[in-house]
C-alpha cells in the first residue's frame, strides 16, 4: 500500500513538473499577429512568419542589405521608399499591444529642428499607432484617442534613452527599440533596458483601415535614412522579460514555437488559460 502511494505521489510530482514547464514555454512564446524577418534577401514581398498572412510590398527603391541578422532591408530617406502592409484586422490593436525591431540611421537628428529631422519606423498612422526616432535618442509614440479628443491622438511617450544607453542614436549603430501599451501605460525599451513609462490621456488605442507602414510615416512624411531588421508587433504587452529575451536571442529563437513544424501557433487565448 505504501508504495503504491509513494509512486501515486512521484507520479503527481513529475506531472506537476511537466505542466510548469509546458506554462512557461508558453507564456514565452506569445504569438506576434506580424513578424518580417526580412531574410529574403531579394524581391519585391516581405514576407510576414506569423500565421497571419501580413506581407509587406516593398515600395520604390528600398534595398535588401546586411540585418542585425541576417538580411535586412535600407531606406534612403525618399519618401517614395518604403514597406507597406496592407489593413488587417489582425493589425487593429485594442487595449494592450507591443512593438519590437531593431533599427539603425544614417541621418544626424537636430534639436533645433526636431519636427523636421524626426524619422518614422512604423506605424498605422497617429490616429492608430506610430513609433519614431528623434534627436538625443529619443523615442515618440502616437495612439488613438478614442474619440475623446479633437485630433484625433494621443500624444504618447517621449522619452530619451541618454541616461541608460548613449547620449543620442549613433549613426550606422543597431539599435533595439520595443515599445508596449497596456491600458494608458506605455513603457519605452532601448537594447532590452527600459528608458522610460509614460500614462497617455486614454486608454488603448483604436483600429482604423489605415495600412501599416514601415519605414515611413503612413500617407507620406518622415521617412527613415538607414535599416531595419526583425520586426514584430504583438496584440499584448509583453512582459521585460519577454523583450529581453527577444534582444538576446532574436525573434527566430525567442518565438520557438510549443507545436511541431516550427508553426507560430500560440494564441493570447491560449497564454490566459496558463496564468
Amino acid at each position: 500500500m505504501f508504495k503504491l502511494y509513494k509512486g501515486a505521489v512521484c507520479l503527481l510530482v513529475i506531472l506537476l513538473a511537466f505542466a510548469t514547464q509546458l506554462s512557461a514555454k508558453v507564456v514565452d512564446d506569445v504569438a506576434p499577429v506580424g513578424m518580417w524577418l526580412f531574410e529574403e534577401g531579394s524581391g519585391a514581398i516581405a514576407a510576414d512568419s506569423s500565421d497571419f498572412g501580413n506581407d509587406g510590398a516593398i515600395m520604390g527603391d528600398v534595398t535588401w542589405g546586411k540585418g542585425k541578422f541576417g538580411s535586412g532591408v535600407i531606406f534612403d530617406g525618399n519618401v517614395e521608399n518604403y514597406i507597406e502592409v496592407p489593413d488587417s484586422d489582425s493589425l487593429d490593436m485594442g487595449t494592450e499591444m507591443s512593438v519590437v525591431l531593431w533599427f539603425y540611421t544614417d541621418k544626424q537628428m537636430t534639436e533645433a529642428n526636431r519636427w523636421g529631422d524626426r524619422q518614422v519606423v512604423l506605424g498605422k498612422l497617429y490616429t492608430e499607432y506610430e513609433v519614431g526616432i528623434y534627436d538625443t535618442g529619443q523615442i515618440h509614440t502616437y495612439t488613438s484617442d478614442m474619440g475623446n479628443g479633437d485630433n484625433g491622438y494621443d500624444e504618447g511617450i517621449f522619452v530619451s534613452m541618454a541616461e541608460v544607453v548613449d547620449p543620442d542614436w549613433k549613426l550606422g549603430t543597431w539599435y533595439h527599440l520595443a515599445w508596449t501599451l497596456k491600458g494608458t501605460k506605455e513603457t519605452a525599451y532601448v537594447n532590452g533596458m527600459m528608458i522610460g513609462e509614460f500614462d497617455k490621456n486614454n486608454a488603448g488605442t483604436m483600429g482604423g483601415d489605415n495600412a501599416l507602414t514601415i519605414g515611413m510615416r503612413t500617407g507620406g512624411g518622415l521617412p527613415l535614412t538607414g535599416g531595419i531588421d526583425e520586426v514584430a508587433i504583438f496584440n499584448v504587452a509583453l512582459t521585460p522579460g519577454m523583450i529581453m529575451r527577444i534582444v538576446e536571442e532574436g525573434l527566430s529563437g525567442s518565438m520557438t514555437a510549443v507545436e511541431p513544424g516550427n508553426k507560430l501557433s500560440t494564441t493570447w487565448a491560449n497564454l490566459k488559460t496558463q496564468r
